[in-house]
């Protein structure tokens, strides 16, 4: 199982000091080679990477499980149950 991150898909993400954002076309190809697989099972993304959540909103992702992340300190517990 494969969960695949999504920080360089709408921010400039750095791997040995060289910092990359994805273009849109490769974000459609990588989404499009991930729909078909069988390995590949989701997609990682969080707020603070940029628009990825927007992006990954935005193109098909309906065979891809998405997590993200959210900030402790932004949950009003009387509303926690909204988010399970």
């Amino acid at each position: 199982m494969i969960i695949l991150g999504t920080a360089n898909f709408g921010n400039s993400y750095g791997n040995v000091g060289e910092e990359t954002c994805l273009g849109s076309e490769t974000i459609k190809n990588i989404l499009a080679i991930a729909n078909e697989s069988k390995t590949i099972l989701g997609l990682d993304t969080s707020p603070d990477y940029g628009s990825s959540e927007s992006i990954i909103g935005s193109l098909d992702t309906d065979s891809l499980m998405v997590n993200t992340k959210i900030h402790f300190e932004d949950i009003h517990f009387k509303n926690l149950e909204r988010f399970f």
